[in-house]
């Protein structure tokens, strides 16, 4: 018997190399901005652009978000 906890559990899409890539030049940084926005280090940014790591957690949550609003993302830079 299986008890019904009332969470939901939502699964996120990794972004790919590929999607990285074309959302951080949509975004017009370089690899060193684009992680300092990202709180990572920018050889974790190359790492997934070449598809050696997959980002996870709260950086595929994050990618994922800026993915839905590049314009957006890129209106509050500029404005910064």
């Amino acid at each position: 018997m299986t008890r019904d906890t009332g969470l939901v559990c939502t699964l996120h899409k990794v972004p790919t190399d590929d999607e990285i890539v074309q959302l951080r030049t949509e975004l017009g940084l370089t690899q060193s901005q684009f992680a300092e926005l990202l709180g990572v280090s920018r050889h974790t940014v190359q790492s997934w652009e070449l598809n050696r790591n997959d980002p996870s957690g709260i950086a595929a949550k994050t990618l994922n978000m800026l993915k839905s609003k590049p314009r957006l993302v890129r209106r509050l830079l500029e404005a910064a």
